[in-house]
């Protein structure tokens, strides 16, 4: 993986992406899909973050970019979801 790298999750691993590194991302890409917002964590904007991968030695900065929801995150029509990381 190099800086600057951009993967799109949407239901499967991207190809490049280790199983253990999929693990912790998935788990905040859920977290953004049910409403959660990441400046209860510290961060300045609602949908992103930093994330660290199990062993510490690549961080991911994460953006959830709601395509079918308003910027309260209620729905506004039908159309894929889609999250993206880079590192």
């Amino acid at each position: 993986m190099e800086v600057g790298d951009r993967f799109v999750f949407q239901y499967e691993c991207p190809t490049g992406i280790c199983p253990r590194v999929m693990m912790e991302l998935h788990t905040w890409c859920e977290v953004i899909r049910c409403g959660g917002d990441f400046m209860l964590r510290g961060f300045e904007k609602k949908n992103e973050t930093n994330i660290s991968c199990p062993y510490n030695c690549i961080r991911f900065h994460l953006t959830a970019i709601p395509i079918n929801r308003d910027e309260n995150g209620m729905y506004i029509g039908n159309c894929e979801k889609a999250v993206h990381a880079s590192l």
